[in-house]
């Protein structure tokens, strides 16, 4: 397991305040001695108040002062055993039932592999009566199954802020209540929740808990988001979804017609062309949409980069090729041209001073041929 993660699990849990108080006198008290894990856990607990809890659960705001955290017992299972969990959420009128299970790639462990039981803080992000979001930091899931009530008509969603080492897994009118949410303007969830949900959504799907259709549903609610974070994260599940389907070409056609519905609006809203005036993130945001609309076979993407290298090869002038797009551009060139443009990457491989160049030229030849 990941030690910061495990941290920052922890660090949302108690509280920030209370972690780093807990560090301190972790430190104070063990100045020039040897220490064990236990130790820093218990500086930690020791800044809570020490007193245990269990499975308090309030829909409201936390009182933390009135709560203690048996921080020993609660990060045993997560530095102590091996894999991750997968919560899965069910639903009725009056709450919702919470299962964990070991996770896998394949899917959830068989039975054998399935022993350990997390102490997992759910950090349930739900609404006040005026629609502002309010996190529950308090429930802990330490059995295999328990039931927390909660009005579930309205919004929830566990995990918030991501910062938990799990996956959840919803029902699917769940997630597209979820989606729903997305789509307005003043959503209750942050940018961690956002990535949190693609990444949970396509690594589900990849292991066959969760109908693919569910997590693209999910994807396209969020085609009007702006940050680079979500569509670079978006970006790489759609490299992987694709390419566990490579073989199945009516599949793959379905997924690139996908994708060129997500990212080419971005193109033609920012272009081709690249400023010094452009934050670090529409420059990654510009090369991510047309590197995917490339890969999508997009006529007009990949037209405009086929103009720009022949417009090189005729004059060598490489000023219409930007550093960023100079791979996606010679892709185009091996894959749409003949033995002219190819030889022409081969040579900007050999000859180009740019080790940027010569990367994507090497890469694009070894691609297609």
């Amino acid at each position: 397991m990941n030690a910061p993660s495990v941290l920052r699990m922890l660090s949302a849990y108690v509280g920030k305040e209370r972690f780093l108080k807990g560090v301190s006198l972790y430190l104070k008290d063990n100045m020039y001695g040897n220490t064990v894990t236990n130790d820093l856990w218990k500086g930690i607990a020791a800044a809570t108040g020490r007193p245990q809890i269990t499975n308090c659960y309030s829909t409201g705001l936390i009182n933390s002062n009135a709560l203690g955290f048996d921080v020993p017992k609660l990060m045993d299972s997560w530095i102590k055993k091996t894999g991750f969990p997968v919560v899965t959420v069910t639903e009725t009128s009056t709450g919702i039932r919470v299962r964990q299970d070991r996770f896998l790639e394949t899917g959830i462990a068989e039975e054998k592999d399935n022993e350990t039981l997390w102490s997992i803080p759910l950090n349930i992000l739900t609404q006040d009566a005026k629609g502002k979001p309010v996190v529950d930091r308090t429930t802990l899931l330490e059995t295999r199954e328990q039931y927390f009530p909660l009005d579930t008509s309205k919004t929830f969603k566990l995990n918030a802020g991501t910062n938990g080492i799990y996956r959840v897994l919803y029902i699917s009118e769940r997630l597209s209540k979820i989606a729903q949410e997305i789509l307005k303007s003043d959503s209750c969830f942050t940018l961690e929740d956002k990535l949190g949900l693609v990444k949970d959504c396509m690594a589900l799907s990849k292991a066959a808990l969760m109908r693919l259709s569910s997590a693209l549903n999910l994807i396209d609610a969020m085609r009007q988001e702006e940050e680079y974070l979500v569509w670079s994260t978006i970006s790489k599940s759609l490299d992987d979804i694709s390419s566990i389907w490579k073989d199945r070409t009516e599949i793959h056609e379905v997924l690139d017609e996908f994708c060129r519905s997500l990212f080419k609006p971005i193109v033609k809203k920012l272009g081709y062309d690249y400023s010094a005036n452009d934050s670090m993130d529409i420059t990654q945001l510009r090369t991510t949409a047309i590197s995917h609309c490339v890969v999508a076979k997009d006529t007009d993407v990949v037209n405009e980069l086929r103009r720009r290298f022949d417009h090189y090869m005729k004059t060598g002038d490489d000023s219409k090729i930007p550093a960023d797009l100079e791979s996606a551009t010679y892709r185009v060139a091996v894959e749409y041209g003949g033995r002219d443009e190819y030889n022409a990457v081969k040579d900007i491989f050999q000859k180009s001073p740019t080790p940027s160049a010569k990367i994507g030229a090497m890469y694009d030849m070894a691609l297609e041929h």
